[in-house]
């Protein structure tokens, strides 16, 4: 003991993280799901006024693209590195962007 401090005992994040992890990877669909969920109906309380016509080419407004393009490519990308690693990433990638 130094100065009559008992040692301190850090948890480890490491292994919490590496749980959710291969929780994911075990359930990749599910997750991609859950995901797509939760950033779609995340980007719903994005206020209208935050999102008003004009920004954007012809009449589009940025709430329906960002609900349909982050909803679904975000949580695609975040599956895919945790399941392919980076080889897997650089293949959805290269499939997106072609």
């Amino acid at each position: 003991m130094l100065l009559g401090l008992a040692p301190v005992v850090i948890s480890t994040r490491s292994s919490d993280m590496q749980r959710v992890r291969s929780w994911i990877v075990r359930h990749a669909v599910s997750s991609f799901l859950v995901l797509a969920y939760a950033i779609t109906v995340a980007l719903l309380l994005v206020p209208k006024g935050l999102t008003e016509p004009g920004l954007l080419p012809g009449e589009a407004t940025p709430h329906g693209i960002l609900e349909n393009v982050l909803g679904s490519a975000v949580p695609a990308f975040i599956v895919t590195a945790l399941v392919g690693g980076p080889v897997g990433l650089r293949d959805l990638a290269r499939r997106s962007f072609k």
